[in-house]
């Protein structure tokens, strides 16, 4: 942390920090050469010795700023930023057809069926308020502050591109090499998830009143609000099994309303029953769970105004 005072009336002090964990290492309980077929100019990825995460990295800094415009008023201004990166390798496995296992099945374990992801993720911190004294009696500080976090998830196949590692030659000549049999492509292939988003705001005052020497009284209003869209937990209801045939027809057991039209093409619609009102963009369903309620997995949007009285003694 480092602070400059660049008069009586204006003060700057700033801050960072960083965590780098790294478990890409070669050797020991790694392994000690590269799983990816490619390296050098031609990889699609830097080289990896160990399967699920390979680095896990964050840091933080930010900046504040102290003014004193008089003697009974001073204003604050804050910002920081948090930044969290992950990325991690998987490959993905194909059951083996009956008289095989995974080393004699072609294409059932190959490094051109691994993938990549990573999820980067950053949460940027506002704050700005005042404090001011009224004689020796009367204080007030009030604040306002703005939380707004987003994050992605960036997914991607790590196969090589149609080309026999073993021959260089294209695999379209020889598609019955175990190098050539990609699966991670098409409606499989690894792709990125929606981005998630979260927004807080925060408007704080705090009342002080100095009714003696030691005795205190302090008031303070607290305005809340909380909004955020997250792929993964934003279209999940109580009901999640609630999906039926078509809108017209019968509801499915256990399911108060017919929510999706799955027969329609090439995407399920909405059905004229739904959505729910907590939900708008889109519904998930599976009439194999139709009986099951569901715990909540969501944090609904809210607002939250709160107001606290308490009395300070002082000795």
């Amino acid at each position: 942390m480092v602070e400059y005072d660049i008069s009586d009336r204006l003060s700057f002090s700033a801050f960072g920090g960083t965590t780098q964990d790294n478990y890409n290492q070669r050797g020991n309980t790694n392994s000690s050469t590269p799983l990816n077929f490619l390296t050098g100019a031609a990889a699609t990825t830097s080289p990896y010795y160990v399967y699920g995460i390979l680095k896990d990295i964050s840091y933080n800094y930010g900046l504040d700023a102290d003014f004193t415009l008089s003697s009974q008023v001073s204003l604050f201004a804050e910002y920081s930023r948090e930044h969290n990166y992950r990325r991690m390798i998987s490959r993905n496995r194909t059951p083996p057809d009956s008289g095989q296992d995974i080393l004699t099945c072609a294409g059932c374990d190959t490094a051109n069926n691994d993938w990549e992801s990573t999820t980067p993720e950053k949460v940027d911190i506002w704050t700005a308020g005042a404090d001011i004294h009224f004689g020796k009696k009367i204080f007030l500080s009030t604040y306002y502050s703005l939380t707004a976090g987003h994050s992605d998830t960036l997914s991607h196949f790590l196969g090589i591109n149609g080309i026999d590692p073993g021959t260089g030659n294209d695999c379209a000549n020889s598609a019955t090499t175990a190098a050539c049999r990609f699966l991670l492509v098409g409606t499989t292939a690894a792709t990125n998830y929606p981005e998630s988003v979260s927004r807080t705001h925060e408007v704080v005052a705090v009342f002080k009143y100095k009714l003696t020497r030691n005795i205190m009284p302090k008031v303070e209003f607290r305005y809340q609000q909380f909004d955020n869209k997250d792929f993964q937990t934003s279209p999940m209801t109580q009901y999640g099994g609630c999906m039926s045939p078509a809108p017209t027809s019968a509801a499915v057991p256990g399911c108060p309303i017919n929510i999706i039209d799955s027969t329609t093409s090439p995407t399920p619609t909405l059905s004229p029953n739904g959505p729910t009102s907590f939900y708008p963009y889109f519904q998930v369903g599976d009439t194999s769970a139709a009986r099951y309620l569901f715990l909540g997995v969501d944090q609904p949007s809210y607002r939250a105004y709160s107001i606290s009285a308490t009395l300070e003694f002082h000795f």
